[in-house]
């Protein structure tokens, strides 16, 4: 079952830029796609994901181990404010 199209920004920001090719190559190994390249350090992925699917960000945490940066870590980075009611 196919079910939801999901779409991840991954950003490669802690990652070294030797290392961007073999992450890549191993999320695309879990069955996502690249989407797009916003700049360099940011990759769209998608994936059909099915509704019982509880985490479907876990596979891509996985493979970015300690290099994963979150969505409130790129905001601070960024200096923008976070949305009210979130992290």
């Amino acid at each position: 079952m196919a079910g939801t199209k999901l779409r991840v920004d991954v950003s490669f920001l802690r990652t070294t830029f030797a290392q961007i090719p073999t992450r890549i190559k191993a999320i695309e190994s879990c069955g996502w796609r690249i989407e797009s390249r916003g700049d360099p350090w940011v990759i769209s992925f998608s994936k059909a994901i099915s509704e019982e699917t509880s985490d479907p960000e876990a596979e891509l945490r996985e493979v970015m181990g300690d290099d994963w940066v979150r969505a409130d870590e790129i905001r601070q980075l960024l200096g923008i404010k976070p949305l009210s009611g979130t992290a």
